[in-house]
């Protein structure tokens, strides 16, 4: 899994993961350094014997009081973060007003955290960054962290509260303002979206990243203009207004998107509490914004091309059970790797495996590397070796289920909430990952 990085470094929430068509082939500094500098120099002029004795108290406290914050400098360096938060802690009760020592404790609070949320354990992370909160809001540092782990244990409503709540105190700061806009627009607010990323723009003029997502977002906001909302027990759905085969449609594939969405919970034994959004779009629409390859996407919403309903149905349906799985496995709050994802959303969607383990066959020798598990595929040109991907680890999913039990990848989906990927992947099966892909590999490099 790949580390929390405890910096104000802004991105995506969610890699986009795409549903492969049946058939052939910040702008904002750095904020986690902490502060090296001295602590201010105490009061140490005296008139007389009893201002004396007081100043070189004062001085003693003063000499402990650094020394305490160079050992707790220390540990953080050794990664022993509840050594170093400890020290501040001591630290600030002699110097309970040092703005330095609070500005250390908070970040050292953060550095924390991003351990423990790397551990999956996300309550605890938590836990951390309110007390980092609370000793220094650090320009919301503390609070853009905490809507991160929200976002990635899925509670979308307590994510947006925490950053309305900072962004009122600091609304100015780039990374918070980018956050909301990239939460906005999966929660379908373009307006805010847009308004939010022009601000982060006027704050950081040079940034082209942010430059070239604002483009993106008014291309959004100006095709949204003409769609309609309407809504469903766990999705709302947006579309053209103006396309009256799309209008005749919606309300049977919105009956198949529920339909779907009780197949996906069944197979996953994952139930997220928040709403999606999906986006019906025309063949034009679509290609604009995905590989084309594909024929759905999710990256926080749920993208469907829709041509000929009827001619499409089945396709469509085995779409939906597919972006549909992404999206519930974005909510365990402990990232999954490609292969799993991948994986799991054809086996949702329903594909034969043997067919998968056919088509496995006769593209060997395996292309896919064991680094190649947790890659990007939608960046990938080669299409032939995006197939072999999706059809390795579908069978991957099914070798598992055959010889650890029928019910072990859901086993494992519960061990992720709660713990790091290597820690629940070991919990599930006994042995660590390398081992038992190495076996599955094996097994096809004997073909």
């Amino acid at each position: 899994m790949k580390p929390f990085a405890f910096v104000f470094a802004v991105a995506g929430l969610v890699a986009a993961v795409c549903y492969m068509r049946p058939g052939p082939a910040s702008s904002a500094p750095p904020r986690d350094m902490l502060s090296r500098e001295p602590l201010a120099p105490l009061q140490d002029g005296s008139e007389n014997d009893s201002e004396a004795e007081n100043a070189a108290t004062a001085d003693a406290q003063r000499l402990v009081v650094l020394k305490q914050n160079q050992q707790a400098l220390k540990a953080l360096e050794e990664q022993r973060y509840e050594d170093a938060v400890g020290l501040w802690r001591l630290a600030l009760e002699q110097n309970p007003e040092d703005p330095m020592l609070r500005q250390n404790l908070s970040r050292g609070l953060g550095r924390w955290a991003a351990k423990e949320s790397a551990l999956g354990h996300h309550q605890m992370a938590l836990d951390l960054l309110q007390e980092a909160e609370q000793v220094d809001a650090d320009q919301g540092m503390p609070a853009y962290w905490s809507a991160r782990v929200l976002l990635r244990l899925g509670k979308r409503a307590q994510a947006r509260e925490v950053l309305q709540k900072a962004l009122q105190q600091f609304p100015q700061q780039v990374g918070l303002l980018r956050l909301s806009a990239e939460l906005a627009v999966v929660e379908g607010d373009m307006a805010l979206a847009v308004a939010q990323m022009e601000q982060a723009l006027t704050l950081a003029p040079d940034s082209e990243s942010l430059r070239q997502r604002l483009q993106q977002l008014r291309a959004e906001e100006e095709m949204f203009r003409t769609f309609l909302t309407d809504s469903t027990s766990h999705f709302e759905s947006r579309f053209d207004s103006q396309d009256a085969q799309m209008v005749q449609w919606i309300p049977e594939l919105q009956r198949d998107l529920e339909d779907a969405w009780a197949d996906v919970v069944q197979t996953l034994g994952i139930q997220p509490e928040h709403r999606i959004l999906v986006l019906w779009l025309d063949p034009e629409r679509y290609q604009g914004q995905a590989p084309d390859w594909s024929s759905g996407l999710y990256d926080g919403r749920v993208r469907i091309v829709v041509g000929d309903y009827p001619a499409e149905q089945e396709t469509i349906r085995f779409t939906l059970r597919h972006e549909l799985t992404h999206a519930a496995l974005h909510t365990l709050g402990t990232p999954v790797p490609t292969w799993l994802h991948e994986g799991m959303a054809q086996i949702a969607e329903g594909r034969q495996v043997e067919m998968a383990r056919e088509e496995l066959r006769s593209r060997l020798p395996l292309r896919i590397q064991p680094e190649d598990l947790d890659a990007n595929w939608t960046a990938w040109e080669d299409r032939d070796k995006v197939a072999q991907a999706y059809f390795y680890a579908m069978v991957f999913c099914d070798w598992l289920k055959q010889n650890y039990g029928p019910g072990v990848l859901i086993n494992l989906f519960q061990n992720l909430r709660g713990m790091a990927w290597e820690d629940a992947w070991e919990r599930t099966f006994g042995e660590d990952f390398v081992s038992v892909e190495g076996r599955y590999r094996r097994s096809w490099e004997k073909e």
